[in-house]
């Protein structure tokens, strides 16, 4: 469609010259055009998640993106609000559950490149208290592995591994 629209004069001059093929009008261009620039984002968050470098970090900042172009009205929505609000709605259903996903929040958090700032308030939340809760489970499996270290009349075999973890 790009290239269609970057070749609208030669397609007119075309159709023109040889008759008996019909353009585009106007206002059909511009739905092209609108068109165009509602689906250039997704190209771009489709090839951002797909690169092989790519980490979930980004699925959370990418989803809070596309919903806010899709949730702005303007010229560039002309002709094509129904399908905007249908992509918006399907892409709040898929992914309803995204900021209450601990992988996807944590690994949100923790990359540098957002740093929970394409975290909503309570995905914070949330993020916090797994982050108590890790610590808190941690700080147990230390405080049991010294305990089993320093008791007496375990075998020497058991010992050692508990020591190299």
């Amino acid at each position: 469609m790009e290239s269609m629209l970057e070749q609208k004069r030669a397609l007119t001059v075309y159709a023109g010259e040889h008759g008996k093929i019909d353009t585009l009008t106007a206002d059909q261009w511009t739905v092209v055009g609108n068109l165009i620039d509602t689906l250039r984002p997704l190209e771009q968050v489709t090839r951002e998640v797909s690169r092989s470098d790519s980490s979930i970090s980004c699925i959370i900042p990418s989803i809070t993106v596309l919903k806010m172009l899709l949730e702005v009205e303007g010229a560039k929505t002309w002709g094509i609000k129904t399908l905007r609000n249908t992509m918006l709605d399907s892409l709040k259903a898929r992914f309803e559950n995204a900021d209450k996903t601990k992988c996807l929040v944590l690994a949100t958090l923790i990359d540098p490149r957002y740093r929970g700032h394409a975290l909503a308030p309570d995905a914070l939340r949330y993020a916090k208290a797994w982050i108590k809760e890790e610590h808190a489970a941690l700080s147990e499996a230390d405080t049991l592995c010294l305990r089993l270290r320093n008791r007496k009349g375990l075998p020497q075999k058991i010992k050692a591994q508990i020591q190299n973890g």
